[in-house]
């Protein structure tokens, strides 16, 4: 199964990123870009993950380096 991303601006400089799908290492890589696309522009990133079905280890390291500093 593939990875959905989706972004929604909630106001400003705040985005809610939904998950839908795998989130693993054949996915991560898509997951990272769609993400390097509006770091520069967030103060903030929400994970809505309710979509997932399956998250790998590689998943959970690329939400948790997400850095927005």
């Amino acid at each position: 199964m593939a990875l959905k991303v989706h972004t929604q601006v909630n106001s400003e400089l705040n985005y809610t990123v939904s998950l839908d799908g795998r989130l693993d290492t054949e996915t991560a890589a898509q997951c990272e870009e769609h993400l390097a696309s509006i770091i520069g522009h967030a103060q903030s990133i929400i994970f809505d993950m309710a979509g997932l079905s399956y998250i790998s280890g590689m998943g959970l390291r690329l939400i948790l380096k997400t850095d927005l500093a």
